[in-house]
C-alpha cells in the first residue's frame, strides 16, 4: 500500500534495426498516456545505464528528471555498469 502511488518501468529494449524510427518513444508515450489515467497513480520511475545517453536523452525528453545514480548496479564479468534514476510526475497530487 504505500508504495501503490508508484509505477516502475522496467527492460525498455529497442533493436538495433528499428531505432532511430521513433518506435521507443510511441512506445513510452503509449504507455505514459495510460499510466495518467491508472487512479491513485502519482510518479513512474525508471532506471538507465548512464552509457545509454540516447536512452536518457529520450527520457528527458519525455518529462522524466534525474534524482539518483546508483555506482556499480551491475556488475558484468570484471565490469561495472551505473545506473541513472529518473522520475516523472504523473498524478495531480504528488504529495508536496
Amino acid at each position: 500500500m504505500k508504495l501503490r502511488h508508484k509505477g516502475h518501468i522496467w527492460g525498455v529494449y529497442v533493436t538495433t534495426c528499428v531505432r532511430r524510427t521513433g518506435i521507443g518513444r510511441a512506445l513510452l508515450q503509449l504507455l505514459l498516456a495510460h499510466a495518467i489515467k491508472v487512479e491513485g497513480l502519482e510518479q513512474v520511475v525508471l532506471s538507465a545505464a548512464t552509457s545509454q545517453a540516447a536512452a536518457i536523452a529520450l527520457y528527458r525528453s519525455l518529462g522524466f528528471r534525474s534524482f539518483a545514480t546508483e555506482q556499480r548496479a551491475l556488475k558484468i564479468g570484471d565490469r561495472y555498469v551505473d545506473f541513472e534514476s529518473m522520475v516523472l510526475e504523473v498524478g495531480a497530487s504528488n504529495g508536496r
